[in-house]
């Protein structure tokens, strides 16, 4: 821009000298001419060199400054740069750290969830093995009349010894009644005896588990409810229920099995009705152990009841002796009170009087003969 500036002005100061000559109308040879063409030309090179040279300092000059600002801004827009990269990258890493510890929390609960249900199926398949040995030795134990009755006293037994009754003082074995049977078990009670009959046809309720259609394991279910009716029409018979023999007015019938308690109660809750109808009480191992555990306390109540009379009794015998002895305190304390102020008198009163008398005496044998004086008794 500065070289065409120069260039520009050259050129105008040409014309204007041009003009000038012509307008004055001097006459130049052609020698003249070219001179001074020639030194206009020169002038005009040195003055566009100079010019030139100018322009190139100062393009050079406007360059750095362009440069430098250049530079400055773009280290300026490269910091701001760097600093958003960074903020971005810390909120990245912070995202990161968030994304890491969910993603490893979420591993552990994973662990712990599969551990868990490693566990839970671990105790699944120990339930089950229980549950298919215990319903193995259910059927075995179903199998025979005599199996089934040994496992029913088993069953008892266990309940009666976790309950801490002794044979012989609290329950006894095969008691025979007046009438001639003989139940199970008798538990006495505070002068009464409650019988136990556990025997029972358990062989309809194995078909019922071992039945593979629908309406096989209908008809079991109804022929053991059957035989379950005609046990206890059979207990209510046997002469169970005696007040004559002191007996209770209800008798247990023992089921071995809480399962078959339950089927019982599902299947037909008529017949527990019908049952207490005829005074028997149908029984599992945790129904029988609420039973005799209230009969027991029941029984340790009324021998408290009892003894609370024979302490009663003895409190009132206590009483009366402890009045007769309070009487007698009472008199010995007024013929102590007596006693005392009798010795006061004598210790004080007649002691002083006697005292008096004596000291007299002695003045009166001061005054006496030396010969007749004789020692005095003293106070």
């Amino acid at each position: 821009m500065a070289v065409v500036l120069g260039v520009a002005l050259a050129v105008a100061l040409c014309l204007i000298a041009y003009l000038l000559i012509r307008g004055r109308g001097v006459r130049l040879d052609p020698l003249a001419s070219d001179q001074l063409l020639a030194r206009l030309q020169a002038e005009v090179v040195k003055a566009q060199a100079e010019l030139q040279q100018q322009a190139v300092g100062r393009l050079r000059e406007e360059a750095k400054a362009l440069v430098v600002d250049h530079e400055a801004a773009t280290e300026q827009r490269l910091k701001s740069r760097n600093e958003q990269i960074e903020a971005v990258l810390g909120v990245v890493r912070q995202e990161l750290e968030r994304l890491r510890g969910a993603v490893a929390e979420a591993d552990r609960r994973q662990e712990g969830a599969y551990q868990q249900l490693r566990a839970v199926a671990a105790q699944g398949a120990q339930q089950t093995e229980l549950l298919r040995q215990e319903t193995a030795r259910l059927k075995e134990m179903l199998g025979g009349n005599q199996s089934r009755g040994s496992w029913a006293e088993r069953m008892a037994d266990d309940v009666v010894r976790q309950l801490g009754m002794v044979e012989g003082v609290q329950y006894a074995r095969q008691l025979r009644t007046a009438s001639g049977s003989r139940p199970d078990f008798t538990f006495f009670l505070e002068g009464k005896k409650l019988h136990m009959d556990v025997k029972a046809s358990f062989a309809n309720y194995r078909r019922y588990l071992e039945a593979e259609d629908d309406r096989a394991r209908e008809e079991a279910a109804k022929a053991f409810l059957r035989d379950l009716k005609a046990r206890i029409d059979e207990v209510a018979g046997r002469g169970y229920i005696d007040p004559q023999d002191d007996t209770v007015e209800f008798v247990l019938l023992f089921i071995p099995n809480d399962q078959i308690f339950s089927f019982i109660h599902e299947r037909d809750q008529a017949l527990v009705d019908y049952a207490l109808s005829r005074k028997v009480v149908i029984c599992s191992p945790l129904t029988l152990f609420a039973v005799l555990a209230v009969i027991q306390q029941a029984a340790r109540t009324a021998q408290l009841s009892r003894q609370a009379g024979e302490v009663l009794n003895l409190l009132n015998q206590v009483q009366k002796e402890w009045t007769k002895v309070r009487e007698k305190i009472e008199t010995l304390g007024n013929r102590l009170e007596q006693t005392t102020k009798v010795y006061d008198e004598l210790a004080t009163t007649r002691v002083r009087q006697l005292q008096r008398a004596l000291d007299k005496v002695e003045r009166l044998d001061v005054e006496a003969p030396a010969a007749e004086k004789k020692p005095l008794p003293s106070a």
